[in-house]
């Protein structure tokens, strides 16, 4: 799904190649609950993590640092050890 963000808390988008023309706006609210990993407990049509609140950022002495944000996380994004933080891989920020 292609999203736009159209006010404040919310996102609207393209529905996936079946209803080409369809449009959909969703209400976001925070997402990330508890540990920080898995980013998110809301995933898009594709498997990735729509997160809505902290987003583990790669901090410039190495590591990460949580974020307030949204963004759209790969799934990929490295797995923390236990106790942790480890930057996502953000696909796409979201406003």
């Amino acid at each position: 799904m292609s999203e736009t963000s159209t006010a404040a808390g919310t996102a609207t988008g393209t529905a996936a190649l079946a209803t080409p023309d369809r449009k959909e706006t969703h209400e976001l609210a925070l997402t990330t609950q508890g540990p920080l990993y898995p980013p998110s407990e809301v995933m898009d049509g594709d498997g990735n993590f729509v997160v809505v609140g902290l987003i583990n950022r790669p901090a410039p002495a190495g590591g990460a640092v949580p974020e307030w944000g949204a963004a759209v996380v790969s799934p990929d994004s490295p797995v923390p050890g236990f106790g942790r933080l480890a930057p996502y891989t953000v696909l796409r920020e979201l406003d």
